[in-house]
């Protein structure tokens, strides 16, 4: 289940509370998705709603994102997390609800959401972020990628779906096709 961050602002004026993808929630007298505890900021809620509704739609509803938003005194800070990405944030530097929403479409790696919403289930997910991590700081083409993937997968450290993510998805000039391990 995907969940979302939300809500009434703290002491701090941050704002964070969690609500499943899916939630519905209804709207005060003023229009404005609210939770009870927050119709005196109703609002700003909607405008965090907004942004929560436009990043869902963007990372796809049912996808394994976990997506947060904080509301700062600079603008609103969206946090993406997925257990086949090292994540997200994106910072819109703005508090005005039209302008956060275009900054926050058009700062989303798509590449990023494409490649994490194609993972499969990870059974070894410190290795496949590893991997990752080896990838990005070393620049490893495909061939690479692949020789190290299908070596664990013989190792049994990585499972063939594993593998067969990482060789066709993962490096700088990968195809985005699955690969067969065998």
């Amino acid at each position: 289940m995907v969940a979302l961050v939300t809500g009434a602002a703290d002491s701090n004026g941050e704002s964070n509370r969690s609500i499943p993808c899916g939630a519905s929630r209804p709207m005060d007298k003023r229009g404005c998705r609210a939770i009870r505890a927050c119709i005196g900021k109703a609002c700003s809620v909607a405008t965090e709603d907004n942004l929560l509704e436009v990043a869902r739609r963007e990372f796809g509803e049912s996808s394994g994102w976990v997506l947060d938003v904080r509301r700062e005194a600079g603008g609103f800070v969206v946090t993406a997390r997925h257990s086949a990405s090292n994540g997200l944030v994106i910072e819109t530097g703005t508090l005005k609800a039209d302008l956060a929403v275009h900054r926050l479409v058009a700062s989303i790696d798509r590449r990023e959401v494409a490649l994490a919403n194609a993972a499969p289930e990870l059974a070894h997910p410190d290795t496949v972020a590893g991997v990752r991590t080896l990838t990005t700081a070393f620049d490893w083409p495909t061939v690479q990628v692949r020789a190290v993937a299908f070596l664990l997968f013989g190792a049994g450290v990585l499972t063939a779906e594993e593998a067969a993510w990482l060789s066709g998805f993962v490096a700088s000039d990968a195809p985005m096709v699955h690969t067969s391990p065998i």
